[in-house]
């Protein structure tokens, strides 16, 4: 079994909110999306979009990806950077924006707003999601953090008007997954070989216990001044 399956086997045996609460989040947010917003006909595109696993989510539009790369199933429809002044899109052709866990990658978010503001059509919405502290990450390739009020101050200048914004996590999460993942980082940067499978498969009682522990001491806290990540959605108006 390759490295890859087996990664997936451990994601599949242990519950996601336990592990990497943000990607939970961002999941129920995407799929929370997909059934109150009535995509019916129309067209969505989902920024960075890797391999296109979104486009389950969103079956009744016309779901088209956007990466820098093409994937090795050939689902890109528009192979360009999003932070470029390529005008590959038509003006006013889109009717809503998934921007999930790109927006810290990007080199010129301010552009790739403006960018998705020409493209997107009257009242047309952007969903984003994004980190405000985490481990940095797909490295080189990791340059921003975000706070509520900066990811606002960026949206209204990039003219859209922000109407909704969401925390996921607070601190209790954010040093659960540090202190779980820290052997990771330390001895198996690789995140291959029989050790780094021991680990995470031996580890998942204590990581589970500890992330229920996690979630309730930050429901009890209340804190909303230190969080992982984020849901937010600009409007075109």
């Amino acid at each position: 079994m390759n490295s890859d399956k087996l990664t997936k086997l451990f994601y599949s045996l242990v519950p996601m909110r336990f592990i990497r609460l943000h990607a939970h989040k961002t999941r129920i947010f995407i799929k929370r999306l997909s059934e109150e917003y009535d995509f019916n006909t129309n067209i969505i595109l989902d920024i960075g979009a890797g391999s296109a696993n979104h486009s389950t989510y969103f079956s009744k539009a016309k779901y088209v990806a956007q990466d820098i790369i093409q994937n090795d199933s050939k689902s890109i429809d528009y192979v360009y950077d999003i932070c470029s002044s390529e005008c590959v899109i038509d003006s006013e052709s889109i009717d809503a924006i998934l921007c999930s866990q790109v927006f810290e990658h990007l080199v010129d978010p301010k552009k790739a707003l403006e960018e998705m503001f020409r493209i997107l059509k009257p009242r047309g919405k952007v969903f984003l999601t994004t980190h405000m502290a985490f481990e940095e990450h797909m490295l080189p390739h990791d340059y921003w953090r975000f706070t509520e009020f900066g990811i606002k101050l960026l949206g209204k200048q990039a003219k859209f008007k922000v109407v909704h914004f969401k925390k996921h996590g607070a601190t209790m999460n954010l040093i659960h997954y540090a202190f779980w993942t820290w052997p990771i980082r330390i001895f198996f940067q690789e995140r291959t070989g029989i050790g780094y499978y021991l680990y995470s498969f031996f580890s998942t009682p204590f990581v589970v216990v500890t992330g229920i522990l996690a979630e309730f001491l930050d429901f009890i806290s209340k804190e909303e001044g230190f969080y992982t990540n984020f849901e937010i959605i600009l409007d075109k108006s």
